[in-house]
């Protein structure tokens, strides 16, 4: 989401009369596959947005639905994944924020080989100190030709999450 498309969703959002809530995040850190497997190490990085604003429903405050760009880069894994996910952030000074989807498609090349793959899960669990992010986060690739792996990460970057919570209260 360029500045300009997240200045206009803050505007409509603070704007309308309706329940809403936006979480953006641009991080990046260190990763590594749980089992320690050799060439597994390396880093992370995730693009994330997402928006949610209705006139009838509360939870739109906390939640939504969204889009992400995942990729990880290692000494034998070079893999890129997009897909939906369902966010939920509370509001306070701090922003905490969970967020669960699955792959639609995941390219990339693991051992030297091409790989295709799709509906791998994902799990972030973070928080935003505007315009900072700190999150943690696991995925788990799912894959039609090499073996499926698993990675867990720890990742910093940009971010903003707001609701209009207190607008309403």
């Amino acid at each position: 989401m360029r500045l300009s498309e997240l200045g206009l969703a803050i505007t409509l959002m603070m704007s309308c009369p309706a329940c809403a809530s936006v979480l953006v995040d641009a991080e990046a850190g260190p990763t590594i596959a749980p089992t320690h497997a050799e060439g597994r190490t390396g880093a992370a990085v995730t693009l994330g947005s997402g928006m949610n604003a209705s006139n009838y429903d509360r939870g739109a405050e906390t939640s939504g639905l969204g889009l992400d760009v995942r990729a990880r880069f290692t000494r034998d894994v070079k893999e890129v994944a997009f897909g939906p996910h369902l966010y939920v952030l509370a509001e306070s000074l701090v922003t905490p924020f969970a967020r669960v989807g699955a792959s639609l498609v995941e390219l990339g090349d693991v051992d030297d080989e091409f790989s295709f793959g799709m509906f791998g899960p994902h799990a972030q669990l973070g928080m935003i100190w505007a315009p900072f992010a700190l999150s943690a986060v696991g995925s788990y690739s799912i894959r039609f030709g090499p073996d499926d792996d698993a990675f867990v990460g720890l990742l910093f970057g940009f971010g903003f999450g707001a609701t209009t919570g207190s607008l309403h209260d």
